[in-house]
């Protein structure tokens, strides 16, 4: 019983770091969506779920951090003599600095071609659906994902990154920028950025990206730097004044941690069963988006 108490407590501790400045974080992005937003009077349920799911979320991570597949990557981490790139030293602050930039920019390439790829395949995009599938944005939406959206990133961006620069790719700002702007770019916020849009993404042009019209939707996969979608053709401006709805069409929001714990189950279980007749109107994968 001793035992299972120190685990217990064990897994709080390290759950709770990562969460607490989740909820500053929220609580200051719902305060600054209520001055001018997109949509007026959203329910508080989607984000109190949001907000439990994320706890669960990161009990998952912390589980697996802990588990083989942890100590795997962790050991994956320093393959060939990685890193492979030998940088500048780190003892100035503004050293360090730059040094997180450049990993924050490998990132952001990096987790676009994920996201990218996610879109594009069946199988990828049943892990990535649940981010879209709600229908009102708001700040939490940013840390909407399912849980097996955590061995993806590790697998398609960790590794590379460790590989290539080595510890620094640990340092908790690498972790915080990429959260704090997906929050940003997920507001339920009316704010047009003018000539700064293609220099980060924002809420509205991210929310071009969460729209259910299939005309929009394929657009805007950055993370951090729309740079990303303007190189690859994939970059859509909003014009001015547009605030598009957002969802699958068709696909309620997930709205159960069970439903969501096991959610792609769901849809590849869907894709094994036999294709229905035509004109039978039974939905065809989740709502994937191309």
């Amino acid at each position: 019983m001793r035992e299972a108490q120190l685990w217990v407590e064990a897994l709080a501790a390290a759950v709770w770091p990562l969460y607490w400045p989740l909820l500053l974080l929220l609580l200051l992005a719902t305060l600054v969506e209520r001055a001018a937003p997109v949509e007026k009077g959203q329910s508080i349920a989607p984000l109190l779920f949001n907000l439990l799911w994320y706890a669960c979320y990161l009990l998952i991570f912390v589980l697996l951090s802990w588990s083989a597949w942890g100590r795997g990557i962790a050991a994956a981490m320093g393959f060939a003599s990685a890193p492979w790139l030998a940088l500048w030293d780190a003892a100035g602050i503004w050293s360090l600095a730059s040094q997180i930039a450049l990993v924050l920019l490998a990132f952001d390439f990096l987790a676009y071609w994920l996201h990218r790829l996610q879109h594009a395949v069946p199988v990828f995009w049943a892990v990535h659906r649940m981010h879209h599938d709600e229908r009102h944005l708001h700040g939490a939406t940013g840390v909407r994902q399912q849980w097996l959206q955590l061995p993806f990133v590790q697998i398609a961006a960790l590794l590379p990154l460790a590989w290539l620069f080595g510890p620094v790719v640990l340092h908790p700002a690498v972790f915080w920028v990429p959260v704090t702007v997906s929050v940003f770019q997920h507001m339920n916020l009316r704010l047009q950025m003018g000539r700064f849009t293609p220099v980060l993404m924002g809420p509205q042009l991210h929310r071009l990206h969460h729209a259910t019209d299939a005309q929009v939707y394929n657009s805007n996969y950055a993370t951090l730097l729309p740079l990303w979608d303007i190189l690859f053709g994939t970059y859509r401006a909003p014009a001015l004044l547009q605030f598009d709805a957002t969802g699958i069409a068709g696909v309620a929001p997930t709205r159960a941690c069970w439903r969501a714990l096991l959610l792609p189950a769901f849809d590849w279980w869907a894709m094994l069963r036999p294709a229905p007749a035509l004109g039978s109107g039974a939905d065809k994968g989740g709502g994937q988006r191309h």
